[in-house]
């Protein structure tokens, strides 16, 4: 009964939608690709594209509204964020910027969940692989460069203006544009579309030189490969997940004994056989100067948007000592380091309750015997989780192509219905079904 009132009140939303906008699926197509491809834009590009993804967006929204706040009742965990990063406008010494941010990451979230919960799975990776191609030749066509301060390494960054972002964002679309070519016929255009753009991508992701980016795909993807052979594996429930467990268990224990008994003169000695920084360019003195920033302001934190402003010594402080110019994008290069600075103890709690609810997915996926698109999506799922250790920020914020790969991969994994034991309605009925259009 309760499934049947669902539907009903998401079919009256969804008519009531098409009645007042009149959703014909030619702009429907035209609105997708214009959010996706003003976020997917290089930050360098200036202000145009937040100002199109802003505009477009919130359009989109208000077609779906009604729709959208079933699915954020269902992702209220995401929202947790930017609802306590509003909050700590009371102490924080920045409160315009800490408004400012909180309301942009809120209008940012909305925008993506409605086109990741609307929008359909082949549609949607279409789109991603679409703009992801016109985004590399476009970058392509730049000369600019990132020069690393200890190797001296030279690395074509283009209009990304940062070999992590750039690094970050081919190996995203690494991800998806595989899973694109595995949703299709190998004969098809939209397979050789997948595999088009993967090679580009991996040659961005080549071209970054990053070493932890090649780490992060590599670890997440043997993990999946481990987990899809497991999971063809004939045996019984229990079993399966008791294997699951005793294989974290020892991961994690292979973790604690690396850092446990691996010097940090050994640690150096590898790195730097690799032409690396044995710092991970400075990283280590930048954890070390934001664990003294939690200590000074454990349990509320600096306010939400508060630590990186250009009058705050602090933060000139690590701008300099990084060779930054004051008032460039920078962050701790560890995401949970990063949240306890600005949003104390409970913004790390947060935070790390959305990436056990994202493991606690892949778990579930694995168990139930990974295939299909659960496999591309569990293989971002612990791509993103690894690189939170050693990177930060892009996950969570606004305007993030990032935030849009975060949610589209929670919202598909919580759809598994894994252990569930009657259909959830959200999931069950699709807006565009619902009014006789097609997506």
């Amino acid at each position: 009964m309760t499934i049947v009132k669902a539907k009903h009140r998401i079919e009256a939303a969804a008519t009531e939608s098409r009645g007042a906008i009149g959703l014909d699926p030619r702009i429907d197509t035209l609105f997708v690709y214009a959010i996706v491809a003003s976020l997917f834009c290089p930050p360098l590009l200036g202000r145009l594209p937040v100002v199109a993804f802003l505009g477009f967006g919130l359009l989109f929204v208000l077609m779906r509204f009604r729709f959208v706040l079933f699915a954020v009742k269902k992702n209220w965990l995401l929202f947790m964020f930017p609802v306590w990063g509003l909050i700590t406008v009371g102490w924080s010494d920045y409160p315009s910027e800490t408004i400012r941010s909180a309301v942009q990451i809120i209008i940012t979230y909305l925008i993506i969940l409605c086109v990741v919960v609307t929008v359909p799975l082949r549609k949607v990776l279409i789109c991603i692989s679409l703009v992801s191609l016109a985004v590399f030749a476009l970058n392509f066509t730049s000369s600019r460069v990132e020069i690393i301060s200890y190797t001296r390494e030279v690395i074509p960054v283009g209009y990304f203006g940062s070999k992590n972002i750039l690094a970050l964002f081919g190996s995203s679309v690494v991800i998806f544009s595989l899973m694109l070519v595995a949703q299709s016929d190998l004969r098809s255009r939209t397979a050789w579309l997948g595999i088009g753009v993967c090679c580009l991508a991996t040659l961005t992701l080549f071209q970054a030189k990053s070493l932890g980016a090649l780490f992060f795909v590599g670890a997440s993807g043997a993990i999946i490969w481990a987990a899809f052979n497991f999971g063809r594996i004939k045996s019984s429930d229990f079993a399966r997940k008791s294997a699951s467990l005793f294989a974290i268990v020892v991961a994690l224990t292979c973790i604690f004994f690396a850092f446990s008994f691996v010097s940090y003169s050994e640690f150096g000695e590898i790195m730097e056989s690799l032409g690396k920084d044995p710092t991970l360019t400075r990283r280590t003195y930048i954890w070390e100067d934001g664990i003294r920033q939690i200590q000074d302001h454990f349990w509320l934190g600096v306010g939400h948007a508060g630590f990186w402003q250009m009058d705050n010594p602090f933060a000139i402080d690590l701008w300099l000592s990084n060779d930054r110019q004051i008032g460039a994008g920078f962050g701790f290069h560890n995401e949970y380091i990063g949240i306890w600075v600005e949003m104390g103890f409970v913004g790390f709690v947060i935070v790390s309750t959305i990436m056990i609810k994202l493991l606690l997915q892949v778990w579930r996926a694995a168990n139930a015997g990974l295939q299909g698109a659960a496999i591309f999506f569990s293989f971002f799922a612990l791509f993103y989780f690894i690189r939170t250790f050693l990177e930060s920020g892009a996950g969570l914020q606004q305007f993030s192509t990032t935030t849009f790969f975060l949610f589209f991969t929670w919202v598909h994994l919580n759809r598994l219905h894994v252990d569930n034991l009657e259909p959830d309605p959200i999931d069950e009925f699709d807006p565009h079904e619902m009014t006789g259009q097609e997506a």
